[in-house]
């Protein structure tokens, strides 16, 4: 199966590419007052508007200033798109779904974790990337705002 690997923090993670609509460039994001922790604000995608969440706070790692060169993954879902805010999207990676074990890292939004032949790569589990009640209070301050 295709996956996306992903680059937080020098940790290697991986989505499937399925869930992937798009890579896009870094872009400027407006704050989101009353948002779940990790929303990083939105951004006008394709003439709708798209919710960067901050993968990297979300799995657990520092803070760090945003960059140009970082990327941002819009995600396949229903309104408001979801994009994960990402230092780089590096590869399409093609993993045997038989070789995908426990994920080293106990944290809910991983769902395993597999050995390639140039390391360890996390399995992100997109569909808990929220919850349902940060989904609700999204949705809430999306209301707020507009």
């Amino acid at each position: 199966m295709s996956f996306l690997e992903l680059l937080v923090d020098g940790t290697r993670y991986a989505i499937p590419i399925d869930r992937v609509e798009e890579v896009v460039p870094r872009v400027w994001t407006a704050p989101l007052a009353n948002a779940p922790d990790d929303i990083e604000g939105v951004f006008a995608y394709r003439g709708a508007t798209a919710v960067a969440i901050d993968l990297r706070r979300r799995l657990g790692h520092a803070a760090k200033e945003r960059s140009l060169d970082d990327h941002l993954v819009v995600l396949r879902s229903a309104a408001p798109r979801l994009a994960l805010s990402v230092d780089r999207a590096a590869a399409l990676r093609e993993i045997d779904l038989a070789a995908i074990g426990p994920s080293p890292a106990k944290h809910a939004r991983l769902e395993g974790a597999v050995v390639l032949d140039d390391g360890l790569v996390l399995l992100v589990d997109v569909g808990s990337i929220l919850s349902p009640e940060e989904r609700v209070r999204l949705d809430t301050a999306l209301a707020e705002a507009r």
